[in-house]
């Protein structure tokens, strides 16, 4: 499937007094008493306001690329019977990937659910289950059956009532060998990322905040690396690897009338765990997490890279800047640069900036402050900003055949 269109594809039928569940966009690909099924695409599609699962599949191999998942399943009716939860995006293959896609405010307890050998990298999920229909979930989740060899890498899940990233189950149905990485798990309800099974790694990640953007309390956790799940008396974690992770409050998992388990694992090293840590970095609440300096040289991101990975999904033009546009709490000292998300195909990039709206929407090529090439989509501002000022500017992307795609005028304030 290739960049289509599902708006509205699938709907209950409750008020005909029809209970049966929903069937939206279903791909299956098993065939009788073996599974050959090749290989599945799904690349530049959107899916808006499915009344179910917007997207079920099973294949051999399957790949999900560059789609955008919006107010998807408001209502969770998609079962007859008890359990877990679905996901917006339910995938039964046999391997996996997930690679590039925007999920905005889909009601299901789970956002990207996928099976054996998943590589899922590049996404962002905002918001999912915000109304809180479904007391189970997380942005990304795994079960234990799906986590071996598993890699979740290169991810923003945030302003959500669920977890970010997720490795569930419980001794003895525990997963192994997987590996959550880099990624960016914030302003979340009960926590960032968990960790459940052993053998995993955590590495690199970076975790903070409630739902609401305070700090969690010291016996909560941003990043949980469980030692046991709940009264369950088997040791989960103990030979998995935490290393290099920034939080605001790690540890190992509750327990009664006591502190929190520490990290468990039997490599924990190197991990960066301060209440105040939003303060080691750039500016973390417009989007810019990389380290302040040599503060900190751990985590997600370099402190002065040259290409700023920004998940999601890519449109025709730049998009997703960073700062994002509207912002009033640009932080003038810090902010060095800009960054954005290259438009899908575009190989350079020419950047206008100034604090005259005008000025900046009607600027040429002769006045660009910059021209960047390749993957590189960092432009260094070049002096130092004024606190109270709004700043105006654009992005104009061409693509391998000289096309140019004029970006739209951001702004931001600072302070």
């Amino acid at each position: 499937l290739d960049s289509l269109n599902f708006n509205y594809p699938c709907a209950s039928k409750r008020m005909l007094q029809d209970p049966s569940v929903t069937e939206c966009t279903n791909v299956n690909g098993k065939q009788p008493r073996k599974f050959r099924s090749g290989s599945f695409v799904f690349f530049n599609n959107t899916f808006h306001g499915a009344d179910g699962i917007p997207l079920k599949y099973l294949a051999e191999e399957s790949r999900l690329e560059n789609n955008l998942f919006t107010y998807n399943d408001w209502t969770s009716a998609n079962s007859r019977v008890g359990n877990g939860g679905h996901a917006t995006v339910l995938s039964k293959s046999l391997s996996d990937k997930a690679i590039r896609n925007t999920l905005l405010y889909n009601g299901e307890g789970h956002g990207i659910r996928p099976t054996k050998r998943a590589d899922v990298t590049l996404n962002r999920v905002v918001g999912q289950c915000q109304g809180l229909q479904q007391s189970d979930g997380a942005g990304i989740h795994l079960t234990s059956n799906n986590q071996p060899h598993s890699h979740i890498h290169r991810n923003w899940i945030h302003d959500s009532p669920k977890y970010g990233v997720r490795f569930d189950g419980a001794p003895p149905r525990v997963g192994v060998l997987g590996t959550i990485s880099s990624n960016v798990a914030v302003r979340l309800g009960p926590g960032g990322i968990q960790m459940k099974g052993d053998n995993h790694t955590a590495l690199n990640n970076l975790a903070f905040d409630n739902e609401d953007g305070s700090t969690r309390h010291r016996k909560d956790c941003s990043l949980c690396v469980w030692k046991y799940v709940r009264t369950n008396p088997v040791e989960i974690n103990k030979y998995s690897t935490v290393v290099g992770n920034v939080a605001d409050v790690a540890n190992g998992g509750k327990r009664p009338n006591a502190d929190p388990y520490p990290l468990n694992g039997l490599n924990i090293t190197d991990n960066v765990v301060d209440p105040d840590v939003k303060s080691y970095l750039r500016d973390p609440d417009n989007y810019d997490f990389r380290p302040l300096g040599a503060l900190i040289t751990v985590g997600p991101y370099d402190a002065d890279p040259s290409t700023y990975w920004i998940p999601g999904r890519q449109e025709y033009k730049p998009s997703s800047p960073v700062p994002p546009t509207g912002s009033t709490t640009v932080i003038a000292a810090n902010r060095d640069a800009l960054m954005w998300l290259p438009g899908l195909g575009h190989v350079t990039h020419h950047v206008y900036f100034g604090d005259c709206a005008g000025e900046v929407t009607r600027a040429d090529v002769s006045h660009a402050v910059g021209v960047v090439s390749g993957d590189v989509n960092v432009m260094k501002i070049g002096r130092q900003l004024k606190a109270g000022t709004k700043y105006y500017w654009r992005v104009d992307g061409t693509s391998r055949d000289g096309d140019v795609v004029k970006g739209d005028i951001w702004w931001f304030e600072t302070i």
